[in-house]
């Protein structure tokens, strides 16, 4: 096994905290259906660089407009990375790994609540930020 010392390996970027900016959810009351349910969900983020670090916020958008869609619930989360810089570093090329770090946070924060909801838990699937970014892009340029 090959050794590092830590200093060696760190980065120059820092995950400070994570805070929950919002969360919503409703129980779609008229939902009675045994058929699986095609998972929807949004993501959506935001970032802020300045000097020193980098705000990063994302969300998700889960089962909007349930009673309408037939969905058992609607939900959102919206969340919020504080980074730290050390050195000059480029915070636009860092926005896929800010966004890899607080996805999972996202993830434990749905499935946790809709557990303590007295429903089924719902785990949002592992997402490719790459790609997502990629798409997010693509959108942006096509309005």
């Amino acid at each position: 096994m090959n050794n590092k010392k830590t200093n060696e390996i760190k980065g120059k970027i820092s995950f400070e905290e994570y805070r929950v900016l919002e969360i919503n959810y409703k129980l779609n009351r008229e939902f009675d259906s045994d058929e699986p349910i095609i998972m929807s969900f949004e993501i959506g983020h935001d970032y802020q660089i300045y000097e020193k670090g980098m705000n990063v916020q994302m969300g998700v958008n889960i089962f909007e407009n349930s009673e309408s869609n037939g969905y058992p619930f609607e939900m959102k989360v919206d969340v919020e990375g504080i980074f730290s810089f050390e050195g000059e570093v480029d915070g636009e090329k860092f926005l896929a790994n800010a966004l890899s770090i607080l996805f999972p946070y996202i993830r434990a924060i749905v499935s946790s609540y809709t557990s303590l909801a007295n429903i089924p838990p719902f785990t949002l699937p592992t997402i490719n930020i790459q790609q997502y970014l990629i798409d997010a892009e693509s959108n942006k340029n096509n309005k």
